[in-house]
């Protein structure tokens, strides 16, 4: 990203006695006519900083299971900064450098104009292979756990599920400690030539009259069984887990730059 550039002007800036609230205050309008994209900074547990943006369908993937192909895409700022502001994760506008600069210190969500991503953010235009992990939800490939592409669970994960579901069907209920001709399999929700993975989110027991019953093999109203999946798409938007987990990652962000910025003082100062 900006690096010591970013250090250096808001070291200058101090001296102006312009308090960095003020900056942020005047960025809040788009401007006609730019084309804009959104942008998340913040930080891992281990001080990693970490860009992300919203994406768009860019393809498909020729091997199968095909996975979809995801980019950057453009957005309406006023309805991308509308939608952060409901999930209480606010954003502003970068139209400048300037804008840039107090943003790359403050981390969090931004609607950033292009000529600046295409320059300072060019990884987010990189093409992202994602893999469904539910069915309003997916991650990129490179972030699923290799057992998780197995096409069959592993005697641990089947056990884990069967215990998860108290060893019944969650279709009809039945389980084999009541009855003596009941089978129990561990069957996949997105069936594994669609892409879905083997694991607990995506794996749910039948006996083998239900499992059999199948036709096709994936059937909608299986959704039923999963109790998350009716909130799925309320929770990326309400779930508080999820906006104290960005806010975390936002203040150690705000905590690398506070400390770049001290150190270049201090190196300027000696």
């Amino acid at each position: 990203m900006l690096g010591t550039t970013v250090v250096t002007f808001w070291s200058s800036r101090v001296t102006e006695k312009k308090k960095l609230h003020e900056f942020v205050r005047e960025m809040k309008n788009p401007i006609d006519g730019n084309t804009y994209h959104a942008v998340t900074l913040t930080a891992n547990v281990d001080g990693d900083a970490i860009v992300t943006t919203q994406t768009g369908f860019s393809g498909i993937t020729d091997e199968k299971p095909h996975h979809e192909i995801r980019a950057a895409c453009q957005v309406i700022p006023e309805k991308m900064l509308n939608l952060w502001a409901e999930m209480k994760m606010p954003g502003v506008v970068v139209n400048n450098m300037t804008d840039l600069y107090v943003f790359s210190i403050i981390g969090g969500n931004a609607v950033v104009v292009k000529s600046l991503c295409e320059r300072y953010f060019p990884s987010i235009f990189n093409e992202i292979t994602m893999v469904k992990t539910g069915l309003l939800s997916s991650s990129p490939i490179d972030q699923i756990q290799h057992d998780d592409f197995r096409r069959s669970p592993t005697p641990k994960l089947r056990m884990t599920i069967l215990k998860r579901d108290n060893y019944r069907c969650r279709v009809c209920g039945r389980s084999s400690d009541d009855n003596v001709d009941i089978v129990l399999h561990v069957h996949h929700f997105i069936p594994a030539e669609r892409g879905g993975l083997t694991n607990e989110s995506n794996l749910v027991t039948l006996c083998h009259t239900c499992h059999n019953g199948l036709n096709p093999h994936f059937d909608m109203q299986l959704s039923n069984v999963f109790q998350e999946t009716f909130t799925e798409f309320n929770n990326i938007i309400t779930n508080e887990d999820n906006h104290k987990d960005y806010v975390d990652s936002v203040v150690r962000y705000r905590r690398i730059m506070r400390e770049r910025i001290q150190v270049q003082q201090t190196t300027s100062e000696t």
